[in-house]
This record gives C-alpha cells, sequence and structure tokens, in this order.
C-alpha cells in the first residue's frame, strides 16, 4: 500500500489519510491493544511543525468528541534530553507530582563515595517522593532495591525528609554543608514524609531506574490526578540509544524526529577562537613572537616527513580522475568547474559511506569501548584526536569520524569536544614537519602560528568551563534549527565553507 500512497504524492496531492482496521500479532503490552482503527497520514513538502500541528488538532477533535474532554493548544514541547533528565522516561506523565532533580554539580565533597565516583563519569539524580514515607518499611525498600538492580543498578540508595530534616539510609553519611546545598536543590519538595531515591549511574540507567520508581510509586500510591488529561510532544531524539542488553549493542529510538549537532561544534570553536585571539595578536603580537622564539629553537633541526597511510591510498585515484577530466580539454574555467562538481559527489559518496561503515564499528564492543574508554575522560579524547589526525592529516576526516556516532546517540557533544580541539592541534603536526624540511624562517613561524593558536584556544574555550559551554550551545542551537528549516543547513555550508573565506581572502587582499 505504500505504493499508491507515494504515486498521490508524486502525483501532487500535498496531503493523504486513509482509515485502517488493524490487528497486532504480536505479545499483549499495558499501551498496546490487538485490534484498533489507524489513521495513516501522509504528507508532502512538510517540516515538523506542519505535522505536529496537524496531529494535535486531530488529537484534540478526537478527544473532545470521544470522551468530552478540551486540549488546550498549542500543546506543551518537551526536548528527548529534558525528558530523560527530569521524568526517566520519553513518554513523561506530567500529571504525576513529583520529578527527578540532578544534583550532579553539589555531590563533590558531600562525604559519601559512591554519589562522589559516580559523578566523576556519570550522573547522580534524586527522586523525591512525598507523602509515603512512613510507608517506605525495610522490607518494601528491599523490594526497591532489588527492582533497581534489574533494571541495571547497582544497588538503590535511599533517605526520608522528617520534621527534624535528613534521616536514615545514606544521609548518615552527608556533610553538613551537602545536606544544605541538596535542600536547596529540592526546593519545595523539601518537606516531612518524603522519601528521596537515589540514583548513581550513567544516565540511561538512572533514567531507567528512577523514572520506573516514579511511574510505579505514583500508582501503588494514588498520586496522580487521573481526572486531567495531560499531553505533549517530545521532539529531539537520537537516532539511537545505547543497549548492553541487545546483540548489537545500541537500540533505535522509535520517533519522528532526530537532531546531530556533533558536526558543527568545532566550527564554532574555530570562529570563537579567531574573534578572540586576532584581536589579541593585533594589539600584542603575542603569537607572531613565540612562534619566533620556537623557530629560533628549531633552527637548523630539520624535518622528519611523516607518511599518511591514507594519503598512499586515494593518491592514484586522485591522479587517475585529475587526468580523466584534463583529456577531455574543457578549457580552464570548465575544467575548474567539473572538477569542483566530481569532488562535492566523491565527498557526499565517500560521507554516506563513512556513516556506514561507522554503524557497524560502534555495534556491540566497540560502541562500550567508543563510550566506556576512549571517550570517558577529556585528556584521553584530546590526546586520540591529536594522534589520528597528526597521521591521517586531515582533521576533516577525523572529526567526521565521529558526526554519525553523535548523531546515533552513542557519544555526546561534550564528549567529542576536546576530541575536535585535538584534530585542529593535530593538523599543525604536517605544517611544522613540512617547514622544518624548507628550512625557510617565514615558514616555520607560520606553522608554529598555527600551533600555538590552536593550543590557546583550547585553553580558553575548553579550559575554562562556563566558556566551554558557549559552542557546544551554539552547535546544538544550529542543529535544532536546521532539522526544522533545512535551507539553514544548506546556507551554513555556504557561507562557512566559500562566502566567508572569499570575503577574509578579499579583505585581506585588499588590505
Amino acid at each position: 500500500p505504500q505504493l499508491y500512497k507515494q504515486l498521490f504524492m508524486v502525483a501532487g496531492m500535498d496531503r493523504y489519510f486513509s482509515l485502517a482496521r488493524c490487528f497486532r500479532d504480536e505479545d499483549l503490552r499495558a499501551d498496546r491493544q490487538p485490534e484498533f482503527t489507524q489513521i495513516d497520514i501522509e504528507m508532502s513538502f512538510v517540516e515538523q511543525d506542519d505535522v505536529i500541528d496537524l496531529a494535535e488538532r486531530l488529537t484534540a477533535h478526537i478527544m473532545f468528541k470521544v470522551v468530552g474532554y478540551s486540549l488546550k493548544l498549542p500543546l506543551p514541547r518537551m526536548s528527548y534530553d529534558e525528558a530523560m533528565r527530569r521524568f526517566g522516561t520519553d513518554k513523561p506523565d506530567t500529571r504525576i507530582p513529583f520529578e527527578i532533580i540532578d544534583i550532579t554539580d553539589i555531590v563533590d565533597g558531600c562525604g559519601f563515595g559512591v554519589f562522589e565516583n559516580a559523578a566523576k563519569n556519570g550522573v547522580v539524580r534524586v527522586l523525591p517522593v512525598p507523602y509515603i514515607a512512613d510507608k517506605m518499611s525495610r522490607k518494601k525498600i528491599d523490594q526497591l532495591t532489588k527492582l533497581a538492580q534489574e533494571w541495571g543498578a547497582k544497588g538503590l540508595a535511599t533517605a526520608k525528609i522528617s520534621e527534624n530534616g535528613f534521616e536514615g539510609g545514606v544521609s548518615k553519611f552527608w556533610t553538613d554543608s551537602f545536606k544544605e546545598k541538596l535542600r536547596e536543590k529540592l526546593g519545595d519538595k523539601f518537606h516531612p514524609n518524603t522519601i528521596l531515591l537515589f540514583g548513581a549511574d550513567k544516565p540511561g540507567i538512572v533514567s531507567k531506574v528512577l523514572g520506573g520508581m516514579r511511574t510505579m510509586l505514583a500508582d501503588e500510591f494514588d498520586i496522580v490526578n487521573r481526572s486531567e488529561h495531560s499531553a505533549l510532544f517530545v521532539v529531539d531524539f537520537p537516532l539511537f540509544e545505547p543497549d548492553e542488553d541487545s546483540e548489537r549493542g545500541i537500540t533505535p529510538s522509535h520517533h519522528p524526529f532526530t537532531m546531530p549537532a556533533g558536526s558543527t561544534v568545532h566550527v564554532f570553536f574555530n570562529v570563537l577562537a579567531v574573534m578572540t585571539f586576532l584581536p589579541l595578536e593585533m594589539f600584542t603580537h603575542y603569537l607572531e613572537h613565540s612562534a619566533i622564539f620556537l623557530q629560533k629553537i628549531f633552527a637548523g633541526v630539520g624535518g622528519l616527513k611523516l607518511i599518511s597511510p591514507l594519503k598512499i591510498i586515494v593518491k592514484p585515484a586522485v591522479h587517475l580522475i585529475i587526468d580523466i577530466i584534463t583529456s577531455l580539454s574543457l578549457g580552464h574555467t570548465l575544467t575548474a568547474v567539473v572538477s569542483f562538481v566530481v569532488a562535492i559527489l566523491l565527498l557526499f559518496f565517500a560521507l554516506s559511506r563513512l556513516v556506514s561503515i561507522m554503524k557497524q564499528l560502534i555495534i556491540g564492543k566497540v560502541e562500550r569501548l567508543l563510550h566506556g574508554y576512549l571517550f570517558a575522560n577529556p585528556i584521553r579524547s584530546l590526546l586520540i584526536g591529536i594522534v589520528l589526525t597528526a597521521i591521517v592529516q586531515s582533521s576533516s576526516i577525523i572529526t567526521s569520524l565521529v558526526v554519525p556516532i553523535v548523531g546515533a546517540g552513542i557519544l555526546t557533544v561534550e564528549q567529542i569536544f576536546p576530541y575536535t580541539i585535538g584534530a585542529n592541534i593535530g593538523t599543525t603536526v604536517t605544517a611544522i614537519m613540512a617547514s622544518l624540511i624548507t628550512q625557510n624562517p617565514a615558514a616555520v613561524s607560520t606553522a608554529f602560528v598555527h600551533l600555538l593558536f590552536n593550543i590557546s584556544g583550547g585553553i580558553i574555550w575548553y579550559g575554562i568551563p562556563f566558556l566551554r559551554k558557549i559552542p557546544i550551545a551554539l552547535s546544538k542551537l544550529l542543529a535544532g534549527v536546521a532539522y526544522k528549516k533545512r535551507w539553514v543547513a544548506i546556507l551554513y555550508v555556504v557561507i562557512t565553507f566559500y562566502i566567508a573565506p572569499l570575503l577574509l581572502a578579499t579583505i585581506i587582499e585588499g588590505g
């Protein structure tokens, strides 16, 4: 039937829908019926907002006709990351009057080693469940702990809030300073007869455990307003999620929307670094003076030629393509245009194959190696970026390796940021070696300026915690806008790689 629907689209119908009676041939679940009626919608030339607008108006109409309930439009929207952080699920029930609170930023020096260690490579979050602390017997807490372990956690830390403050469980280990910070974090959720359930592990495990506890305890103790309906859209899903229980090591996120942002974070880093150090260099010449100092130290050393294995492989193919295009005798201008078009086509083909290969690489043990070791530490990630780029001699290729992994949700933008800075630094290795071979003082100084610029940028825009958030936030913002408006992505590429360089070259030439 999909072919017939696509024929409608090709014929010029911008929208189509059908009502289909469906029978589910699979195991029954709480949120699935064996028999149901499906509204199947096809829409052409639309964006995310168009689909959401139609779906929410249709949902509101059905709700009013069937149960007499009026949904307030537009429906709220929530990002996937926010839903998982606050509710532990991508299907949050916002009628439940308590949610998960992240306390990772306050556990340093809290006195409880489990929290402090977990915060280094994971998260620490708390679920304050009101009104039931007096019902939480030792037996009940043991049952919850066993359930948490079945869901992947190592255990379940607990504490209670009474008239006298924090009591019981792991609160006996806490410092007074941490208790005060935790009380501030809880805000209006700090009141007697509240049980605190803590998760300290990888974000996925903590979300699964505390999100499951939230729903289960709300149902068990009837802490939910069932007379109300609360609908919302969850957007900005990752393409895949880590899943250690599956053979492939990853599982698809069943969702309509994705948002990869890993491909632009290093570009924003470069732009911000230029904006910072170009004016500084114009007034102080610190890069120039430092580079000349290093050039004098390395004068007469000579260079070591680093052979790129990648260039050895692709060089014959490059020469073959150039020879074919040149043999056509198209003239200088047309030859340049054809070469450019062929290069772009080959680039997109190579990137598509790269994405396919990377999807295979991130399966199973390799994915866990990436997430648990190679990118678990920012210094290690930085060094990997430097070494790989120095070998391959292309920061673009090395950066492109991790973009599909970020898009798949295996790694975060935060994890690959130091890796991309390392790739920037790694590109200077080839330039320095080449300049040392030439023995030209100006060439050596220029190469060291490039190196010092990237190191300085890394120190400022990654070394200072609050500044490192800026390129990350900008890359995520651009990714979100580009997903909704695809022309923004094309405009970004044109401006970044063509207009801006040509404009700078023109200004420099004119000056």
